[in-house]
């Protein structure tokens, strides 16, 4: 009965979500390195810079735009420090604290990003909160993945820390 009440129900085959990135009002140039990042790994998503606008109004703007989720990148000694999500029109605002960034370019032999619909993957979500902490990751990325494009997110639970993997695979 729950997932009939949930705010997600609204997530069939062809949901296509629109998200708006945006920063802190106080920021420096380094997070916009893990904004592209952000960019780069979910579909749909746009950046928009904030200059000194007041979040109120950026979600209204983002309403009549057509935007399903507003995500907010908060930052802490020149590092990404803290993720508000937020599901528009009513839906809930999560935050996650971010406490280790490996960036694409420290990998060594990655692969590049070609802006395919990722395959996601939800490890240890069993509690009823880890359930719908999993409904609200998953409605950022569209609901059907291009597999053509052998990309996987994985979002792995432990000790209430997620560990967020972006993957690239090859058949050999």
């Amino acid at each position: 009965g729950e997932i009939q009440n949930d705010e997600y129900s609204h997530i069939t085959k062809d949901y296509e979500p629109q998200v708006l990135l945006t920063t802190s009002i106080k920021h420096t140039g380094a997070i916009f390195k893990f904004m592209k990042e952000l960019k780069d790994t979910i579909p749909n998503s746009y950046f928009y810079y904030r200059k000194k606008i007041a979040l109120k109004d950026i979600i209204e703007v983002a309403k009549t735009k057509g935007f399903t989720d507003v995500m907010v990148v908060t930052e802490r000694l020149r590092k990404p420090y803290r993720i508000f999500l937020c599901h528009l029109n009513d839906g809930p605002t999560v935050e996650f604290k971010i406490t280790n960034v490996v960036y694409h370019d420290q990998i060594p032999k990655s692969a590049k990003n070609y802006g395919h619909k990722p395959e996601l993957i939800f490890k240890n979500f069993n509690t009823k909160l880890g359930f719908r902490l999993s409904r609200i990751l998953g409605s950022i990325f569209p609901a059907q993945p291009e597999h053509t494009g052998r990309q996987v997110i994985t979002f792995h639970n432990q000790r209430d820390y997620i560990f967020f993997r972006n993957h690239r695979y090859i058949f050999s």
